[in-house]
């Protein structure tokens, strides 16, 4: 199943093969899904492409490579969509604030938990693409908490990836995308430590001037 790039016309074969991922009882067949520790085809798809950010670099020729990163792209976010289109349209409108919970608890229910820890891993290994494409496409909360309470921004933090910590402060007012929820600076992992607190113990100095900078007050 690939869809060339730039494509937006789906076939009825296709339609088909998308409803079969996303079932018709969503909520609770992806209940059962995480209940079993087993994966789906957004996971499977978000999987490969993380692979292949971190393998592909910016400044190669490999055109072949770059059109299967395209191709994984355009996959991912139609599955998604779909899957998002399906709840939208199965689920009773409500009113602005019960929708606004709703909206912010969505992927906990569209999207397999080990899809959003993705999120972390790529912090973790410097992968920014990945992290750019699980925030912005796939609208992972930012501040989701993994093992011992950690957030992305620990993750990367404690490993000392500036360019990613720089995209997630970047968030530090909502990012101005879409009522995008702000980067918690100040949230602490089970032991009480904030993302500050590793840069400082594992001695990322170029860290810890960016976060005590995104710190200040924005009126500064």
């Amino acid at each position: 199943f690939v869809i060339p790039k730039g494509s937006t016309k789906i076939s009825m074969k296709e339609r088909q093969f998308l409803d079969n991922i996303t079932t018709p009882k969503i909520d609770e067949d992806l209940t059962k899904v995480q209940d079993d520790c087993q994966v789906d085809m957004i996971h499977q798809v978000c999987t490969i492409l993380s692979s292949c950010y971190k393998s592909f670099s910016s400044s190669s020729n490999d055109s072949t490579q770059k059109q299967s990163i395209d191709n994984l792209e355009t996959v991912a976010k139609l599955l998604y969509h779909h899957r998002c289109q399906y709840h939208h349209h199965h689920h009773h409108h409500s009113s602005d604030q019960q929708q606004q919970q709703q909206n912010k608890n969505r992927n906990k229910l569209l999207l397999h938990m080990e899809t959003q820890y993705l999120l972390h891993e790529a912090c973790r290994r410097n992968n920014l693409r990945m992290v750019q494409f699980c925030i912005s496409d796939l609208c992972i909360d930012i501040n989701l908490t993994k093992r011992q309470g950690l957030t992305p921004l620990h993750f990367a933090s404690r490993s000392g990836h500036l360019e990613i910590v720089q995209f997630l402060t970047s968030f530090r007012d909502g990012g101005g995308v879409g009522g995008r929820e702000k980067v918690d600076l100040e949230a602490k992992d089970d032991g009480g430590r904030t993302a500050l607190d590793m840069a400082r113990i594992n001695g990322r100095d170029d860290v810890v001037v960016l976060l005590e900078n995104a710190l200040l007050p924005l009126s500064l």
